[in-house]
């Protein structure tokens, strides 16, 4: 018991404060944003046929109805209709687009096609290089961007990385040579997105520094563990399992503001703390106050509610995750089943539920006796 309280007191303030002390790139904590300043642009999507980032010469605007993004497809029905979107387009060769962004990975929304050239991608004026495999070695070669598709296809994606995080001016070429099965050299592109820095995390860091606290906390249950001598005697199933669903709600909260990967770590060390002995109790209650001549209908009972609960859980979290646009929420919501059940369990009188299920016992068996 000493244990389990010092890891629930323990984890979430070593994993808090350890993402506030520890460096960004062991804690796995986001990193600061990427801002739009006056020379470049920062996280975020931009619609590269908008005023504002529409190229002067060589590119036309297109826009593309959503009956057309769509195609003929039956998950239409599910799905429903996109929006329409706009295209910027170009068959010459040699034309490009321009922009200063403030970031390190790009991903660049463009169109496909039977006619589709191929475009090349330049950081700083300089081809932008990627490694391939060539004969089982590892070479570089500039970023080409293939458009060729058999069929034509909007809304396709290509991630882009910069050799450095931080303010570079992207370019992106037709180059004027498809590929030998392409009918034409046509570049369409629609949107680029910025995206948030990436996290960098240590996990040996992390886990060595998680072993250390249960190091501690198996200490601290050893040398202070007669402390709680007198908690653990009053501790009854029933408690045992409230403390269970206390843990549990803490777990819900920390995962709603959890921002780090020590955090997610240290988090579901206190989830293993406590999801087999809770269940263990969780059944073992129920088995006490289940006759064990009907054991088979009492369980078979609790299958089906564990089930129906999965479904509700599940569909609360869907629900919130919805209606949030937001996992985090949806985090939260599951305190209300928590709760719930805590209350439900408080209302249980649990020895006049052992006392009806040894009188049942007592009769059938005596029944079949006679």
């Amino acid at each position: 018991l000493a244990y389990i309280v010092f890891n629930m007191v323990a984890l979430p303030i070593v994993a808090l404060i350890g993402a506030q002390v520890l460096p960004q790139d062991i804690s796995g904590q986001q990193p600061a944003p990427y801002v739009t300043t006056a020379d470049a642009y920062g996280e975020g999507v931009y619609a590269l046929a908008d005023e504002a980032f529409f190229p002067d010469t060589d590119w036309q605007l297109m826009t593309v109805s959503g009956e057309d993004q769509a195609g003929d497809s039956w998950l239409n029905a599910i799905t429903g209709i996109p929006e329409p979107v706009n295209y910027i387009r170009t068959n010459v060769a040699g034309a490009f687009y321009e922009i200063t962004v403030n970031g390190q990975e790009i991903t660049l929304t463009h169109d496909v096609g039977p006619d589709h050239g191929v475009l090349e991608v330049l950081a700083d004026g300089e081809p932008l290089m990627v490694t391939e495999t060539v004969d089982g070695e590892e070479v570089a070669v500039p970023l080409l961007i293939d458009t060729y598709n058999e069929v034509l296809r909007y809304n396709e994606t290509t991630n882009i990385e910069l050799p450095e995080a931080g303010i570079s001016t992207l370019m992106l070429v037709n180059t004027g040579t498809p590929n030998a099965v392409s009918e034409g050299n046509v570049i369409g592109i629609s949107t680029l997105e910025v995206q948030v820095p990436k996290r960098v995390n240590s996990l040996p860091m992390i886990i060595g520094l998680l072993a250390v606290v249960q190091v501690i906390g198996l200490a601290f249950a050893v040398v202070f563990g007669r402390l709680f001598k007198g908690f653990a005697e009053s501790m009854t199933t029933r408690r045992a399992i409230l403390l269970s669903i206390a843990m549990y709600c803490i777990i819900a909260i920390w995962g709603f503001v959890l921002n780090s990967t020590i955090e997610f770590w240290f988090l579901a060390w206190m989830v293993a703390t406590v999801q087999g002995g809770s269940q263990a109790l969780s059944r073992s209650l129920y088995a006490a106050l289940s006759p064990s001549s009907k054991s088979g209908e009492f369980f078979g009972l609790f299958s089906i509610m564990s089930k129906g609960a999965a479904v509700v859980g599940s569909g609360i979290f869907a629900g919130a995750a919805l209606l949030f646009d937001s996992s985090r929420p949806a985090i939260l919501s599951l305190v209300v089943l928590f709760l719930l059940g805590a209350y439900l369990l408080t209302r249980v009188d649990i020895d006049e539920g052992k006392r009806i299920a040894r009188e049942e016992d007592a009769r059938v068996y005596g029944e079949v006796e006679a």
